[in-house]
């Protein structure tokens, strides 16, 4: 996890709530944490933007947060 805190830190427009954000995903799923650290690593100029694209659409995220929340979404 200290490598993923690392690049995230790094990322050119970081900010806290990113990085704590980002770990909180990572560390749901060990197949998230390595898929963001390659990612990130084959992507050194991607933005804060690029990076949560890339969690919620390639990861999967935005599914699982309709499925998780579908009744917030339908009210």
């Amino acid at each position: 996890m200290e490598e993923l805190k690392i690049l995230l830190i790094n990322v050119s427009d970081s900010y806290y709530d990113f990085v704590t954000g980002m770990l909180d995903v990572a560390k749901k799923s060990e197949y998230r944490k390595n898929k963001l650290i390659d990612y990130i690593k084959s992507n050194p100029k991607a933005k804060t933007s690029d990076i949560i694209r890339y969690t919620m659409d390639d990861l999967g995220l935005y599914s699982e947060y309709r499925e998780n929340n579908k009744s917030a979404i339908l009210a």
